[in-house]
């Protein structure tokens, strides 16, 4: 609970303006707060649902509402105020599957197509506000009440892909297609549905086991990037070429030059690379630098 001081006489004061205006919007919302903090939620879910049917554009109802309802779990006290009652399945099983299209009407016409909306209305207004699962398990059972309606199961489709799980979305779509008896462009939807079926499966990507298979293309050439050479490897590696071949001539390939032949030759001896290669060297500084790397043409 948080720590503020004079919740009891808040509170109090609170239930004062309510006897005298039960319905005094700023004070429910601030009742509903308070409930929360004590941990009443039920009390702070039937507030909530008080406040968004008053006022059902209002973000701070809606945002009262998401925390009233923070999963799925949460979403047994709404069933509950709602009286609901689900059979023991599963919010994601196809329970209406198989069903013709008289029965499905016959279904929605007995007064379950207006708790649907209601459930519908909570999903979209607690997913606003990143309550995701809590949205996806309301349209599940949305769906379950009025499986005829393309509303709900389009929105349950977008749930499921904020979730990635592509698969069960692939699943929603397919299931009412299945349901449905209408036709889309000449085509039966029972026909997509078989469609659907035939799919291979689609991985959610934020599942990593699918990702262990090896790679395919350049893994060799990756491999041997990243493989460490040996201590001895680089130093054969550094000589090449450049130490002299068999026939003792200079070889002028990548081989890398001695230290003496870098600085214009070998003091001792007094041969220098510039009487070797006609080229003078530009001194700059502690380093010499040819004319011929810089301009192209001997000085």
């Amino acid at each position: 609970m948080p720590p503020y001081d004079n919740q009891d006489v808040a509170a109090s004061l609170v239930m004062a303006v309510l006897e005298r205006d039960q319905g005094h919007w700023d004070a429910q919302r601030l009742y509903a707060r308070m409930a929360l903090d004590r941990g009443l939620r039920e009390d702070a879910l039937k507030v909530a649902l008080r406040l968004v049917v008053a006022r059902p554009k209002h973000s701070g109802a809606k945002a009262l509402l998401a925390e009233c309802l923070q999963d799925e779990a949460s979403c047994l006290m709404l069933y509950d105020e709602l009286g609901l009652r689900f059979p023991d399945k599963q919010p994601g099983a196809a329970g209406t599957a198989g069903h013709s299209p008289d029965s499905i009407s016959s279904s929605s016409s007995s007064g379950n197509s207006s708790t649907a909306a209601a459930l519908a209305f909570v999903a979209t207004a607690v997913k606003d506000f990143g309550k995701v699962d809590a949205c996806i398990a309301l349209l599940h059972r949305a769906v379950q009440l009025d499986p005829a309606n393309p509303s709900y199961c389009l929105n349950l489709v977008h749930a499921l892909e904020l979730r990635q799980d592509l698969q069960a979305a692939a699943e929603a779509g397919r299931d009412y297609c299945c349901r449905c008896g209408s036709r889309l462009a000449g085509r039966s939807l029972v026909d997509v549905g078989e469609l659907l079926s035939s799919l291979p499966e689609l991985r959610n990507p934020l599942q990593l086991t699918w990702y262990t298979a090896p790679p395919l293309w350049g893994s060799e050439q990756q491999r041997r990037q990243n493989q460490v050479p040996p201590p001895g490897a680089a130093e054969e590696s550094c000589r090449g070429d450049g130490s002299g071949g068999d026939d003792g001539g200079p070889q002028h390939g990548g081989g890398r030059r001695s230290d003496d032949s870098a600085r214009g030759g070998n003091k001792s001896t007094g041969h220098s690379t510039a009487a070797a290669t006609g080229h003078t060297p530009v001194k700059a500084g502690s380093r010499s630098m040819w004319c011929q790397m810089v301009c192209g043409a001997s000085s």
